[in-house]
């Protein structure tokens, strides 16, 4: 515990902290795996591939295997100023309206705006969208440290009662140390 502390805002505290928990009983390390969700997020981030130290692509503009192959977009918004709308009717409720065009040919697809890419696409090479766990250590070193104490391998601080010495009436009574000058020494004077 104490290196744990000592080492706290450092890189080696992730790890010192992993080693406290696999110091604890296994009953008490399933307790605080088991609350993951206090300590443990899962976020959607991009991987880049940088071989020579360069990211590969961008967000908006990702890396393709293939460039001759556009990359895949998800369904985009109808651009309403397409032609072939003549009208728009509401299939939902006035609460919750749904609002679909009403074409001229049918046969032909409304025309919709670019929609966001498809990070499923297996044409993009860089970067990718992956689900990675993020640990907040210090939430875990909280609930480790709580299931230290309930596994009874903490200690007590117990209340110490000290005499903390005069008061300061009576230190104000008391009488003072008298100001005894020093003599002065003769000074050598050249010759």
């Amino acid at each position: 515990m104490d290196r744990t502390n000592q080492y706290a805002g450092t890189p080696a505290y992730s790890t010192l902290v992993i080693q406290k928990l696999n110091n604890l009983p296994m009953y008490w390390q399933n307790f605080v795996k088991s609350q993951a969700e206090k300590y443990a997020q899962t976020k959607p981030t991009f991987i880049y591939k940088a071989p020579c130290g360069m990211r590969l692509g961008t967000k908006e503009n990702p890396m393709l295997r293939n460039p001759q192959t556009p990359v895949k977009r998800l369904q985009g918004e109808i651009d309403w100023s397409d032609p072939n709308i003549i009208a728009e009717k509401n299939i939902g409720t006035e609460d919750d309206p749904d609002i679909v065009p009403v074409l001229k040919d049918e046969s032909t697809p409304v025309k919709r705006h670019l929609g966001p890419i498809d990070w499923n696409d297996t044409n993009i090479y860089s970067p990718r969208l992956e689900e990675k766990e993020y640990v907040d250590y210090v939430e875990m070193d909280a609930l480790i440290m709580m299931a230290a104490e309930f596994a009874g391998l903490t200690w007590q601080k117990d209340p110490l009662e000290v005499d903390a010495g005069d008061t300061i009436e009576y230190i104000e009574e008391r009488k003072r140390t008298p100001f005894i000058p020093r003599p002065v020494e003769d000074e050598d004077e050249p010759e």
